[in-house]
């Protein structure tokens, strides 16, 4: 997302600002990719999993048990309302089907329009920590 950004806005200025400015842009994208290679999902999923927690892998390789299936809702709603993925792309990455992803998604939010404060500050407390680790790649 901060890429489409800088080159929405930089790459016209290129041919204003000459060499330098390329320098400049190309020396943040790599510092971007020597922090960190994660994606926003990878992040979400270690966020989910230190808030309730869990493995990464436990939300990943989908276990089954009560235990996890809130965790994996709640990863599913943050990718599906907070990256650019859609649900294909993010069950492939749970390795679940498509269907998991809609219906978890779903789900939490019938709990967060039904006012269940457990599950807002859940999610509220998950996405603040995921969003800070995605600042910190730009």
């Amino acid at each position: 997302m901060a890429n489409k950004w800088i080159d929405a806005i930089i790459f016209p200025a290129v041919f204003i600002s000459g060499g330098i400015f390329v320098n400049i842009i190309n020396s943040i994208k790599k510092k971007k990719d020597v922090v960190t290679n994660k994606s926003d999902m990878e992040l979400i999923v270690e966020a989910v999993a230190a808030y309730y927690n869990l493995n990464k892998s436990d939300l990943i390789d989908g276990k089954s048990g009560k235990e996890y299936s809130l965790p994996r809702q709640v990863a599913f709603y943050l990718c599906m309302n907070d990256t650019e993925k859609n649900a294909d792309e993010i069950s492939a990455y749970f390795n679940c089907d498509h269907s998991c992803v809609f219906f978890g998604n779903q789900r939490i939010k019938n709990r967060m329009d039904a006012g269940e404060d457990e599950v807002i500050e859940a999610i509220n407390k998950i996405r603040k920590k995921s969003l800070t680790a995605r600042k910190v790649q730009i």
